[in-house]
């Protein structure tokens, strides 16, 4: 009980009672969106940027469920430099430290980047920090042409040479492009199979 004199032994007497409250961490948030299909890569201007907390985000939706469905905490359009600018409606001076997802829509495809807490994640006390996230659209890799084994869009001699020159050798594993039956073996069957393949008469090269 507070009565008990035991106690307040060795306390010491003060007119003052002092509590020092830690800062809340936060940062602003610096988003840039860019298109790495070419080289270097270059920024988007006029991407919609959407920012949505981690645990707001259902874990069975997709990206364009959430983009739509899930209410998020920062939006904002790319300037020239693809940099968000974030609108007035959403502005946020400070995000405070949580989890959040870093969201764009452009061409129809949707790409994120994560912010996370934890040491070294870039929050600090005061919103004192800037935490910059780049979220970048890739252009699609062209579907494989079964065949083609040297990569040059289409199926002729030069991919026949090259199963022939490792017939009789066991395949690289269940991917190989090389084992068109899938037996494990690159054979004289794998390359029956590919000049049914040939994209041109005879399996003739350009």
């Amino acid at each position: 009980p507070q009565i008990d004199p035991n106690n307040w032994e060795g306390t010491v007497d003060s007119n003052k009672l002092q509590i020092y409250v830690t800062p809340a961490s936060g940062a602003q948030l610096q988003a840039r969106v860019l298109d790495d299909s070419t080289q270097p890569a270059k920024p988007i201007a006029q991407v919609p940027v959407r920012v949505f907390k981690k645990g707001d985000m259902p874990a069975q939706n997709s990206s364009p469920e959430t983009w739509d469905k899930v209410a998020f905490v920062l939006e904002g359009v790319t300037n020239p430099e693809g940099w968000a600018v974030w609108s007035s409606e959403s502005d946020v001076q400070c995000l405070p430290e949580a989890d959040y997802v870093v969201m764009a829509h452009y061409l129809d495809k949707y790409e994120e980047n994560l912010i996370q807490t934890g040491a070294g994640s870039g929050w600090q006390s005061g919103c004192q920090a800037f935490i910059s996230r780049e979220i970048v659209f890739s252009e699609d890799a062209p579907a494989a042409i079964p065949g083609d084994l040297d990569g040059d869009e289409d199926v002729d001699r030069n991919d026949l040479n090259i199963i022939m020159a490792a017939r009789n050798t066991p395949a690289s594993g269940p991917d190989d492009p090389r084992d068109l039956d899938g037996d494990g073996m690159i054979t004289g069957l794998d390359a029956r199979k590919l000049v049914l393949l040939c994209t041109r008469p005879g399996c003739a090269t350009e």
